[in-house]
């Protein structure tokens, strides 16, 4: 599997989570569904348990730039 391969699948996953992300994700929805067919007040966090995990913004590098990272970490750790 290729980098932009990779990222592919990571991106897919964000839009379309599978598993127990989908299960939570459904199950935030209806919460804040019944809360706003009964008029309360929320705060739309409390219904999403990943809400601390979420990363808000992600920064690529190139595969040199990650490659010299290694080495530099490599080169560190005296491997």
């Amino acid at each position: 599997m290729t980098p932009e391969q990779f990222d592919e699948v990571l991106a897919y996953n964000s839009l379309e989570p599978l598993g127990t992300d989908r299960l939570c994700q459904i199950i935030c929805r209806v919460g804040v569904a019944l809360c706003d067919a009964w008029g309360a007040e929320y705060n739309p966090q409390v219904f999403d348990p990943f809400y601390d995990k979420r990363v808000e913004s992600v920064e690529f590098q190139s595969p040199d730039a990650a490659a010299a990272i290694v080495r530099a970490n490599a080169e560190t750790l005296g491997a």
